[in-house]
């Protein structure tokens, strides 16, 4: 799934290039979210009206600060394409294509203050699911590891450095 979320990730950079937009920034730990949004959505066969109370509930779950706003595509799936395509690459990139194609998930997805985004995916035997968790937030987080000492080392950088400083903390017992 890993290329189809980067396919997802680069067709909106793309689509925001052409409005002048700065690109959006992967979120590891939305996918997280927008993945069991995604569950969820299909479960209850909510895809047409995702419930803003679960979205926050499932935020708040994976520790999720800014306030994501969720666009849900779907396609429906052939009999063919179900049984011989595992990824189903053709069919959740037409799904996420759909969004590109509705004005209220246009204006989403090109919104200058969008910088992160977070892409689920689920599917059963007759449809799948895109979930895009759209945020804003001025730190870009690239990788989280965990330190010799215990610590956690944290790399990335700020979006907006004339908005938002950088401080560094030690937590210790």
């Amino acid at each position: 799934m890993r290329k189809v979320r980067r396919d997802i990730v680069k067709t909106i950079n793309d689509f925001r290039a052409g409005f002048g937009r700065p690109p959006v920034y992967l979120d590891p730990n939305t996918n997280l979210a927008a993945h069991e949004y995604a569950k969820y959505l299909l479960k209850e066969r909510a895809w047409d009206s995702p419930d803003e109370g679960v979205l926050e509930e499932v935020c708040q779950a994976f520790k999720l600060i800014p306030k994501q706003k969720a666009i849900v595509g779907f396609s429906h799936l052939d009999d063919d394409a179900a049984s011989h395509d595992v990824t189903k690459m053709a069919e959740f990139m037409d799904a996420h294509g759909l969004l590109l194609e509705m004005q209220s998930e246009m204006e989403q997805l090109s919104d200058p203050k969008t910088t992160h985004i977070g892409v689920g995916f689920v599917e059963d035997s007759t449809k799948v699911l895109v979930v895009e968790l759209l945020a804003e937030t001025a730190l870009v987080v690239n990788t989280l590891q965990p330190g010799e000492d215990g610590s956690i080392h944290i790399e990335g950088y700020n979006l907006k450095p004339e908005e938002a400083g950088l401080y560094a903390a030690r937590i210790v017992s």
